[in-house]
């Protein structure tokens, strides 16, 4: 019960009067006719019950290769219908960013990268209260950056005896055709010596 600021208009039959219902809850009126001189009193009591809206959060699978945009994305919905405009908490590796939902209840947490290759990394969202709307559930997932495949190319060469030969070699990363930015090429020769060379970015 509590005390619930309304309005009344006598303009009419029957009178109306309109509660406050800017607070979850149940509120008792008593409601009370007085005259005094031609009609007896009456009273009666009713309740209004301010219900919350229950909300769900749902946040998406993804895997992605290290270097990669991560992009966060999932859904914030009330009774089934989308939540615009609302504030969503992500953690990802134990630090929060906050995002909001457009107009189909759609979130997104992009432009960053990851640049080490890693499993299992988790990723949560939330919905916090923001009435009417109560919290939502806390959507949980993990993902996989996941280490870019090289191909290494190099071609077969015949000379003379005494004769320097260049062996060229060609590194391209699978995923977008360029060439790694990072690493070490290994040689090694027939006796088991090797050439160490340094890859690194211009």
């Amino acid at each position: 019960n509590g005390n619930v600021v309304a309005t009344l208009s006598a303009t009419d039959n029957p009178l109306e009067f309109t509660p406050d219902t800017s607070v979850p809850g149940t509120f008792t009126y008593t409601i009370t006719f007085t005259d005094g001189i031609k009609y007896d009193t009456d009273t009666i009591d009713i309740t209004v019950n301010v219900n919350t809206i229950p909300t769900v959060i749902t946040v998406d699978a993804l895997d992605i290769y290290a270097g990669e945009y991560i992009n966060i994305t999932g859904t914030l919905t009330a009774q089934d219908s989308p939540l615009a405009n609302q504030e969503v908490v992500i953690t990802l590796k134990d630090k929060q960013y906050s995002v909001v939902t457009n107009a189909t209840g759609q979130f997104k947490l992009d432009n960053m990268t990851i640049d080490v290759a890693e499993n299992n990394i988790p990723v949560s969202a939330v919905f916090n209260e923001n009435l009417p709307y109560v919290a939502s559930n806390v959507a949980e997932t993990s993902f996989n950056v996941k280490k870019i495949e090289v191909e290494i190319k190099a071609e077969n060469k015949t000379t003379k005896v005494g004769n320097d030969v260049t062996i060229s070699i060609t590194l391209k990363d699978k995923n977008s055709d360029k060439l790694p930015t990072q690493g070490k090429v290994v040689i090694t020769d027939k006796d088991g010596k090797t050439i160490t060379l340094d890859v690194t970015k211009d």
